[in-house]
Protein backbone atom coordinates (compact mmCIF):
# COMPACT_ATOMS: atom_id res chain seq x y z
CA UNK A 1 0.00 0.00 0.00
CA UNK A 2 2.77 2.35 1.15
CA UNK A 3 4.86 2.05 -2.37
CA UNK A 4 1.54 2.21 -4.83
CA UNK A 5 0.74 5.29 -2.62
CA UNK A 6 4.05 6.49 -3.52
CA UNK A 7 5.62 6.69 -0.14
CA UNK A 8 9.37 7.84 0.08
CA UNK A 9 11.23 4.74 1.48
CA UNK A 10 9.36 1.90 0.02
CA UNK A 11 9.93 1.99 -3.28
CA UNK A 12 9.78 -2.11 -3.52
CA UNK A 13 6.59 -2.75 -1.45
CA UNK A 14 5.56 -4.83 -4.09
CA UNK A 15 7.54 -7.45 -2.55
CA UNK A 16 4.08 -8.16 -0.59
CA UNK A 17 2.98 -10.28 -3.17
CA UNK A 18 5.95 -12.61 -2.49
CA UNK A 19 5.31 -12.97 0.91
CA UNK A 20 1.76 -13.43 0.52
CA UNK A 21 2.74 -16.68 -1.86
CA UNK A 22 5.04 -18.10 0.97
CA UNK A 23 2.49 -17.65 3.48
CA UNK A 24 -0.39 -19.00 1.64
CA UNK A 25 2.19 -22.00 1.02
CA UNK A 26 2.52 -22.56 4.11
CA UNK A 27 -1.20 -22.47 5.20
CA UNK A 28 -3.00 -24.32 2.53
CA UNK A 29 -0.01 -27.13 2.82
CA UNK A 30 -1.38 -27.03 6.59
CA UNK A 31 -4.91 -27.18 5.87
CA UNK A 32 -4.58 -30.19 3.04
CA UNK A 33 -2.80 -32.15 4.91
CA UNK A 34 -4.20 -31.98 8.41
CA UNK A 35 -7.57 -33.11 6.22
CA UNK A 36 -5.79 -36.00 4.86
CA UNK A 37 -4.23 -37.24 7.61
CA UNK A 38 -7.37 -37.10 10.10
CA UNK A 39 -9.87 -38.56 7.07
CA UNK A 40 -7.61 -40.41 4.94
CA UNK A 41 -8.68 -38.04 2.02
CA UNK A 42 -9.21 -34.72 0.88
CA UNK A 43 -12.33 -33.14 -0.48
CA UNK A 44 -11.43 -31.18 -3.38
CA UNK A 45 -15.24 -29.46 -4.05
CA UNK A 46 -15.15 -28.70 -0.26
CA UNK A 47 -11.79 -26.86 -0.56
CA UNK A 48 -12.20 -25.20 -3.92
CA UNK A 49 -15.65 -23.70 -1.52
CA UNK A 50 -13.94 -22.82 1.15
CA UNK A 51 -11.31 -20.71 -1.11
CA UNK A 52 -14.48 -19.24 -2.77
CA UNK A 53 -16.40 -18.09 0.08
CA UNK A 54 -13.16 -16.97 1.38
CA UNK A 55 -11.89 -14.59 -1.28
CA UNK A 56 -14.74 -14.23 -3.88
CA UNK A 57 -17.45 -12.23 -2.62
CA UNK A 58 -15.21 -9.57 -1.41
CA UNK A 59 -13.32 -9.36 -4.81
CA UNK A 60 -16.61 -9.25 -6.68
CA UNK A 61 -17.98 -6.30 -4.65
CA UNK A 62 -14.92 -4.41 -5.11
CA UNK A 63 -15.00 -5.38 -9.02
CA UNK A 64 -18.78 -4.55 -9.44
CA UNK A 65 -18.71 -1.06 -7.26
CA UNK A 66 -15.62 0.33 -8.47
CA UNK A 67 -16.61 -0.22 -12.38
CA UNK A 68 -20.00 1.60 -11.52
CA UNK A 69 -18.23 4.15 -9.97
CA UNK A 70 -15.63 4.61 -12.69
CA UNK A 71 -18.32 4.36 -15.81
CA UNK A 72 -19.62 7.70 -13.84
CA UNK A 73 -16.69 9.62 -12.63
CA UNK A 74 -14.21 8.84 -15.67
CA UNK A 75 -14.78 9.78 -19.41
CA UNK A 76 -15.57 6.91 -22.06
CA UNK A 77 -11.97 6.99 -22.75
CA UNK A 78 -10.48 6.45 -19.60
CA UNK A 79 -12.91 3.53 -19.34
CA UNK A 80 -11.47 1.88 -22.62
CA UNK A 81 -8.16 2.24 -21.26
CA UNK A 82 -8.28 1.62 -17.11
CA UNK A 83 -11.22 -1.14 -17.16
CA UNK A 84 -10.50 -3.38 -19.57
CA UNK A 85 -9.31 -6.21 -17.29
CA UNK A 86 -12.57 -6.08 -15.86
CA UNK A 87 -13.78 -9.19 -17.40
CA UNK A 88 -10.65 -11.37 -16.65
CA UNK A 89 -10.16 -10.02 -13.22
CA UNK A 90 -13.87 -11.25 -11.94
CA UNK A 91 -12.50 -15.11 -13.67
CA UNK A 92 -9.29 -15.09 -11.78
CA UNK A 93 -7.15 -14.89 -15.01
CA UNK A 94 -6.28 -11.28 -14.81
CA UNK A 95 -2.59 -12.64 -14.70
CA UNK A 96 -2.91 -13.98 -18.13
CA UNK A 97 -4.19 -10.32 -19.38
CA UNK A 98 -1.13 -8.48 -17.79
CA UNK A 99 1.14 -11.38 -18.87
CA UNK A 100 0.28 -11.07 -22.68
CA UNK A 101 -0.66 -7.51 -22.57
CA UNK A 102 3.13 -6.44 -24.08
CA UNK A 103 3.46 -4.17 -21.06
CA UNK A 104 4.75 -4.79 -17.23
CA UNK A 105 4.00 -4.65 -14.19
CA UNK A 106 5.82 -1.14 -13.72
CA UNK A 107 4.38 0.12 -16.94
CA UNK A 108 0.76 -0.64 -16.24
CA UNK A 109 1.27 0.97 -12.83
CA UNK A 110 1.59 4.21 -14.84
CA UNK A 111 -1.40 3.01 -17.27
CA UNK A 112 -3.99 3.11 -14.08
CA UNK A 113 -5.39 0.28 -14.81
CA UNK A 114 -7.95 0.18 -12.29
CA UNK A 115 -7.50 -4.10 -11.70
CA UNK A 116 -4.06 -4.70 -12.26
CA UNK A 117 -3.76 -5.43 -8.16
CA UNK A 118 -6.33 -8.53 -9.16
CA UNK A 119 -2.90 -10.31 -11.30
CA UNK A 120 -2.01 -12.37 -7.65
CA UNK A 121 -5.12 -13.75 -6.80
CA UNK A 122 -5.26 -15.13 -10.99
CA UNK A 123 -2.11 -16.71 -9.50
CA UNK A 124 -3.49 -17.62 -6.15
CA UNK A 125 -6.67 -19.90 -7.73
CA UNK A 126 -4.41 -21.07 -10.39
CA UNK A 127 -2.88 -22.91 -6.99
CA UNK A 128 -5.57 -23.82 -5.83
CA UNK A 129 -6.60 -26.15 -8.63
CA UNK A 130 -3.39 -27.61 -8.82
CA UNK A 131 -2.23 -28.10 -5.11
CA UNK A 132 -4.42 -30.29 -3.16
CA UNK A 133 -3.91 -33.47 -6.17
CA UNK A 134 -0.29 -32.22 -5.27
CA UNK A 135 -0.02 -32.73 -1.33
CA UNK A 136 -2.82 -36.02 -2.20
CA UNK A 137 0.19 -37.44 -3.89
CA UNK A 138 3.39 -36.49 -1.70
CA UNK A 139 1.62 -37.35 1.18
CA UNK A 140 0.31 -40.60 -0.28
CA UNK A 141 3.71 -42.30 -1.39
CA UNK A 142 4.38 -45.58 0.29
CA UNK A 143 7.45 -45.78 2.88
CA UNK A 144 8.72 -48.31 4.82
CA UNK A 145 8.48 -46.23 7.67
CA UNK A 146 4.33 -45.09 7.89
CA UNK A 147 5.22 -42.48 10.52
CA UNK A 148 4.04 -38.91 10.34
CA UNK A 149 7.85 -37.89 10.39
CA UNK A 150 8.82 -40.04 7.51
CA UNK A 151 6.10 -38.75 5.39
CA UNK A 152 7.03 -35.08 6.54
CA UNK A 153 10.67 -35.75 5.11
CA UNK A 154 9.11 -36.68 2.00
CA UNK A 155 7.31 -34.03 1.61
CA UNK A 156 9.83 -31.69 2.07
CA UNK A 157 12.49 -33.44 -0.07
CA UNK A 158 9.66 -33.50 -2.62
CA UNK A 159 8.75 -29.80 -2.19
CA UNK A 160 12.59 -29.27 -2.17
CA UNK A 161 12.86 -30.57 -5.44
CA UNK A 162 10.18 -28.59 -7.05
CA UNK A 163 10.52 -25.20 -5.63
CA UNK A 164 14.18 -25.85 -7.02
CA UNK A 165 12.73 -26.45 -10.43
CA UNK A 166 10.72 -23.81 -10.29
CA UNK A 167 13.11 -21.22 -9.03
CA UNK A 168 15.30 -22.24 -11.95
CA UNK A 169 12.46 -21.50 -14.35
CA UNK A 170 11.66 -18.36 -12.40
CA UNK A 171 15.14 -17.09 -13.09
CA UNK A 172 15.79 -17.96 -16.81
CA UNK A 173 11.66 -16.52 -17.29
CA UNK A 174 13.41 -13.76 -15.95
CA UNK A 175 16.09 -12.78 -17.90
CA UNK A 176 14.45 -13.96 -20.70
CA UNK A 177 10.69 -11.80 -20.66
CA UNK A 178 10.47 -10.75 -17.01
CA UNK A 179 6.46 -9.91 -17.46
CA UNK A 180 5.50 -13.77 -17.75
CA UNK A 181 8.12 -14.51 -14.87
CA UNK A 182 6.33 -11.81 -12.87
CA UNK A 183 2.64 -12.78 -13.56
CA UNK A 184 2.63 -17.09 -14.68
CA UNK A 185 2.45 -19.05 -11.68
CA UNK A 186 4.88 -21.86 -12.66
CA UNK A 187 7.32 -19.05 -11.59
CA UNK A 188 6.03 -18.68 -8.66
CA UNK A 189 5.31 -22.19 -7.39
CA UNK A 190 8.96 -22.09 -5.34
CA UNK A 191 7.62 -19.62 -3.44
CA UNK A 192 4.21 -21.68 -1.97
CA UNK A 193 6.83 -24.45 -2.13
CA UNK A 194 9.26 -22.78 0.78
CA UNK A 195 5.43 -22.23 2.71
CA UNK A 196 5.07 -26.24 2.26
CA UNK A 197 8.91 -27.22 3.20
CA UNK A 198 8.23 -24.96 6.15
CA UNK A 199 4.64 -26.95 7.38
CA UNK A 200 6.54 -29.93 6.14
CA UNK A 201 9.39 -29.60 8.33
CA UNK A 202 8.65 -28.38 11.39
CA UNK A 203 4.95 -29.80 11.90
CA UNK A 204 6.25 -33.36 10.25
CA UNK A 205 9.38 -34.36 10.35
CA UNK A 206 10.79 -32.82 13.34
CA UNK A 207 7.83 -31.95 15.28
CA UNK A 208 8.86 -34.11 18.49
CA UNK A 209 12.37 -32.21 18.02
CA UNK A 210 11.65 -28.55 16.95
CA UNK A 211 11.69 -27.73 20.39
CA UNK A 212 14.82 -27.98 20.28
CA UNK A 213 15.42 -25.80 17.83
CA UNK A 214 13.13 -22.69 19.54
CA UNK A 215 16.35 -21.28 21.15
CA UNK A 216 16.77 -19.89 17.53
CA UNK A 217 13.07 -19.00 17.00
CA UNK A 218 14.43 -15.01 18.04
CA UNK A 219 17.66 -15.08 15.65
CA UNK A 220 15.35 -16.24 12.58
CA UNK A 221 12.51 -13.96 13.26
CA UNK A 222 14.48 -10.69 13.59
CA UNK A 223 16.95 -12.55 10.45
CA UNK A 224 13.21 -12.51 8.66
CA UNK A 225 11.85 -9.56 9.56
CA UNK A 226 15.06 -7.32 7.93
CA UNK A 227 15.07 -9.40 4.39
CA UNK A 228 11.41 -8.41 4.50
CA UNK A 229 11.88 -5.05 5.19
CA UNK A 230 14.93 -4.33 3.42
CA UNK A 231 13.60 -5.65 0.51
CA UNK A 232 10.51 -3.23 0.08
CA UNK A 233 12.99 -0.37 1.11
CA UNK A 234 15.56 -0.84 -1.15
CA UNK A 235 14.36 -3.17 -4.23
CA UNK A 236 12.92 -0.77 -6.66
CA UNK A 237 10.95 -0.89 -9.98
CA UNK A 238 14.31 -0.74 -12.15
CA UNK A 239 15.62 -4.25 -11.64
CA UNK A 240 14.04 -7.45 -13.35
CA UNK A 241 12.04 -9.07 -11.04
CA UNK A 242 11.33 -11.45 -10.02
CA UNK A 243 14.35 -13.69 -10.57
CA UNK A 244 17.53 -13.89 -7.80
CA UNK A 245 16.07 -10.67 -6.02
CA UNK A 246 12.66 -12.12 -5.11
CA UNK A 247 14.59 -14.73 -2.67
CA UNK A 248 15.47 -12.33 -0.07
CA UNK A 249 11.47 -11.35 0.38
CA UNK A 250 10.38 -15.16 0.23
CA UNK A 251 13.31 -16.27 2.56
CA UNK A 252 12.47 -13.89 4.93
CA UNK A 253 8.58 -15.08 5.22
CA UNK A 254 9.60 -18.39 5.57
CA UNK A 255 11.93 -17.28 8.51
CA UNK A 256 9.23 -15.38 10.15
CA UNK A 257 7.09 -18.31 10.01
CA UNK A 258 9.55 -20.35 11.43
CA UNK A 259 10.21 -17.88 14.20
CA UNK A 260 6.35 -18.27 14.95
CA UNK A 261 6.41 -22.10 14.44
CA UNK A 262 9.32 -22.80 16.73
CA UNK A 263 8.48 -20.47 19.62
CA UNK A 264 4.85 -18.58 19.42
CA UNK A 265 6.33 -16.28 22.17
CA UNK A 266 9.87 -14.97 20.72
CA UNK A 267 10.11 -11.29 20.61
CA UNK A 268 9.99 -10.87 17.14
CA UNK A 269 6.11 -12.67 16.71
CA UNK A 270 5.02 -11.24 19.86
CA UNK A 271 5.41 -7.91 18.21
CA UNK A 272 3.39 -9.09 15.00
CA UNK A 273 0.56 -9.86 17.52
CA UNK A 274 0.20 -6.04 18.70
CA UNK A 275 -3.63 -5.55 18.23
CA UNK A 276 -3.33 -2.57 15.73
CA UNK A 277 -1.15 -5.08 13.54
CA UNK A 278 -3.33 -7.82 13.90
CA UNK A 279 -6.47 -5.74 13.04
CA UNK A 280 -4.84 -4.70 9.68
CA UNK A 281 -4.05 -8.66 9.78
CA UNK A 282 -7.43 -9.65 9.57
CA UNK A 283 -8.29 -6.95 6.94
CA UNK A 284 -5.44 -7.19 4.95
CA UNK A 285 -7.42 -8.79 2.34
CA UNK A 286 -10.16 -6.11 1.78
CA UNK A 287 -7.48 -3.41 1.82
CA UNK A 288 -5.34 -5.23 -0.24
CA UNK A 289 -8.78 -5.70 -2.64
CA UNK A 290 -9.44 -1.57 -2.25
CA UNK A 291 -6.57 0.66 -1.71
CA UNK A 292 -5.20 0.47 -5.76
CA UNK A 293 -8.63 1.08 -7.57
CA UNK A 294 -9.34 3.91 -4.93
CA UNK A 295 -5.52 5.56 -5.39
CA UNK A 296 -6.17 4.96 -9.17
CA UNK A 297 -9.38 6.88 -9.27
CA UNK A 298 -8.34 9.62 -7.22
CA UNK A 299 -5.45 10.08 -9.66
CA UNK A 300 -7.66 9.88 -12.37
CA UNK A 301 -9.55 12.62 -11.23
CA UNK A 302 -6.26 14.81 -9.59
CA UNK A 303 -7.21 14.33 -6.40
CA UNK A 304 -4.07 12.07 -5.41
CA UNK A 305 -1.55 15.23 -6.71
CA UNK A 306 -0.54 15.93 -2.95
CA UNK A 307 0.67 14.40 -0.08
CA UNK A 308 -2.73 15.21 1.67
CA UNK A 309 -4.47 13.87 -1.03
CA UNK A 310 -2.31 10.50 -1.06
CA UNK A 311 -3.47 9.91 2.44
CA UNK A 312 -6.99 10.76 2.48
CA UNK A 313 -7.23 7.76 -0.41
CA UNK A 314 -5.31 5.48 1.54
CA UNK A 315 -7.91 6.25 4.46
CA UNK A 316 -10.66 6.06 2.60
CA UNK A 317 -9.16 2.52 1.16
CA UNK A 318 -8.92 1.35 4.47
CA UNK A 319 -12.46 2.47 5.38
CA UNK A 320 -13.87 0.89 2.50
CA UNK A 321 -12.12 -2.13 3.00
CA UNK A 322 -13.35 -2.46 7.34
CA UNK A 323 -17.22 -1.85 5.77
CA UNK A 324 -16.25 -4.88 3.02
CA UNK A 325 -14.84 -7.25 5.81
CA UNK A 326 -17.59 -6.45 8.65
CA UNK A 327 -20.69 -6.74 5.07
CA UNK A 328 -19.52 -8.80 3.36
CA UNK A 329 -15.88 -10.88 3.85
CA UNK A 330 -16.34 -11.84 7.34
CA UNK A 331 -20.13 -13.29 7.08
CA UNK A 332 -18.86 -15.45 4.05
CA UNK A 333 -15.35 -16.43 5.86
CA UNK A 334 -16.82 -16.84 9.60
CA UNK A 335 -20.26 -15.73 9.89
CA UNK A 336 -23.48 -17.18 9.06
CA UNK A 337 -22.76 -18.14 4.95
CA UNK A 338 -19.47 -19.97 6.23
CA UNK A 339 -21.46 -23.68 6.43
CA UNK A 340 -22.93 -23.37 2.65
CA UNK A 341 -22.44 -26.52 1.08
CA UNK A 342 -20.06 -26.65 -1.63
CA UNK A 343 -22.63 -27.44 -4.65
CA UNK A 344 -23.91 -24.16 -3.85
CA UNK A 345 -21.10 -21.84 -3.16
CA UNK A 346 -19.57 -23.19 -6.63
CA UNK A 347 -22.79 -22.72 -8.54
CA UNK A 348 -23.58 -19.16 -6.44
CA UNK A 349 -19.78 -18.35 -7.86
CA UNK A 350 -20.49 -19.39 -11.37
CA UNK A 351 -23.25 -17.21 -10.92
CA UNK A 352 -21.58 -14.51 -9.60
CA UNK A 353 -18.80 -14.35 -12.55
CA UNK A 354 -21.03 -14.54 -14.95
CA UNK A 355 -23.55 -11.80 -13.98
CA UNK A 356 -19.77 -9.71 -13.71
CA UNK A 357 -19.00 -10.28 -16.75
CA UNK A 358 -22.14 -9.81 -18.51
CA UNK A 359 -22.53 -6.50 -16.26
CA UNK A 360 -19.20 -5.68 -18.08
CA UNK A 361 -20.45 -6.27 -21.26
CA UNK A 362 -23.35 -3.94 -20.61
CA UNK A 363 -21.85 -0.96 -19.50
CA UNK A 364 -18.84 -1.49 -22.34
CA UNK A 365 -21.62 -1.26 -24.95
CA UNK A 366 -23.44 1.61 -23.41
CA UNK A 367 -21.13 3.84 -21.19
CA UNK A 368 -17.75 3.46 -22.87
CA UNK A 369 -18.54 4.73 -26.02
CA UNK A 370 -15.80 1.90 -27.99
CA UNK A 371 -15.30 3.15 -31.30
CA UNK A 372 -16.75 0.68 -33.73
CA UNK A 373 -13.80 -1.04 -36.18
CA UNK A 374 -11.35 -0.80 -33.08
CA UNK A 375 -9.78 -4.37 -32.53
CA UNK A 376 -7.68 -3.42 -29.60
CA UNK A 377 -6.02 -0.34 -27.50
CA UNK A 378 -2.77 -0.80 -29.85
CA UNK A 379 -5.08 0.01 -32.94
CA UNK A 380 -7.23 2.98 -31.43
CA UNK A 381 -6.23 6.62 -32.63
CA UNK A 382 -6.73 9.12 -29.08
CA UNK A 383 -6.43 12.04 -31.82
CA UNK A 384 -9.97 11.00 -33.14
CA UNK A 385 -11.49 11.36 -29.78
CA UNK A 386 -13.10 14.11 -27.95
CA UNK A 387 -12.56 12.58 -24.62
CA UNK A 388 -8.97 11.30 -25.46
CA UNK A 389 -7.90 14.62 -26.18
CA UNK A 390 -9.24 16.25 -22.78
CA UNK A 391 -8.49 13.85 -20.73
CA UNK A 392 -4.61 13.94 -22.60
CA UNK A 393 -4.23 17.66 -22.01
CA UNK A 394 -5.45 17.31 -18.09
CA UNK A 395 -2.84 14.75 -17.58
CA UNK A 396 0.29 15.83 -15.77
CA UNK A 397 3.28 16.64 -18.07
CA UNK A 398 5.29 13.59 -16.77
Amino acid sequence: VLAHAGAPGFSGGFIGVDVFFVLSGYLITGLLVGERLATGRIRYLEFLARRLRRLLPAMLTMLLLILLVASVLLTAFEMRMQARSFPFAAAWISNFFFAFAERDYFQALQDDDLFLHTWSLGVEEQFYLLWPWLVLVLVGLRTADHSESARGRNMVIAMGMIGAVSLVICVMMTQMTSTLAFYMMPARIWQFALGAIVFAGLHLAIDGEARRLGRWALLAGLAGLVLVLASAMLLSDDISYPGWYALAPSLGATLLIAAGTLAPSNRVSTLLERRPLVWIGDRSYSIYLWHWPVLVLGNALGLTRSTAGVVAAVFVSVVLAALSYRLVEYPFWKGRYRTAAATRVVAAAVFGIVLSVSTFGILKAQVFGTQAGIASARDYDPRQDADARIYLATRPCD
